[in-house]
């Protein structure tokens, strides 16, 4: 049952179950995927903008990439948000503080 709604999931053709926008990048992540440019070469840099949006599935597969990444934030979103609850503000705030030395905090 299960490895059937997975299937399902991961067809695009059926309208039986639908895939949201976090599933099918996490599907995407777990196949370890290098970001490359179109002649299989990788690019000198990953630039990402809005980063506070990122789902934990595309910072990890950013983060193993084996090029430099900058990540640009908007320090208004940083400072509250009404999009998450107080576990997700402690990973970012650990997050924040390991990979940026940011000592602000999060409200959680």
């Amino acid at each position: 049952m299960c490895l059937k709604c997975l299937q399902d999931l991961k067809d695009a053709r059926t309208t039986d179950v639908r895939m949201l926008h976090d599933g099918y990048m996490k599907l995407y992540h777990l196949e370890h995927p290098k970001i490359l440019r179109a002649c299989g070469n990788p690019y000198d840099a990953i630039l990402i903008d809005e980063a506070q949006n990122m789902n934990l599935a595309i910072l990890d597969f950013v983060s193993k990439q084996t090029v430099a990444s900058n990540t640009i934030t908007s320090t208004f979103y940083l400072t509250q948000s009404f999009r998450f609850g107080s576990e997700i503000a402690f990973i970012g705030n650990c997050w924040l503080e390991i990979v940026k030395g940011e000592s602000r905090k999060l409200p959680t």
